[in-house]
């Protein structure tokens, strides 16, 4: 697959599309995209869920509701 390619032939294309309905599925395409966060592994959610994850993990922090890089090394451990 050529990136580049592909994109120089949509912008082409796009320059030939009378059909507003057609018009406005791009757009809401490109909005849709651009709500999204890839976490990985196939996980999407939206930036206001990534936000909110974020506000909740920092309120478990402030809570001491963690667990410290070497508690996590002795678990881990003992996943074998």
């Amino acid at each position: 697959m050529n990136l580049q390619a592909d994109i120089s032939w949509i912008r082409s294309e796009l320059t030939k599309v009378q059909d507003p309905n057609l018009v406005e599925a791009f757009k809401n395409m490109l909005k849709y995209r651009n709500n999204r966060v890839e976490l990985g592994f196939g996980d999407v959610l939206t930036k206001s869920e990534f936000i909110n994850d974020i506000k909740a993990a920092e309120l478990q922090i402030e809570k001491g509701d963690y667990l410290s890089i070497e508690d996590f090394e002795k678990e881990s451990n003992q996943w074998k």
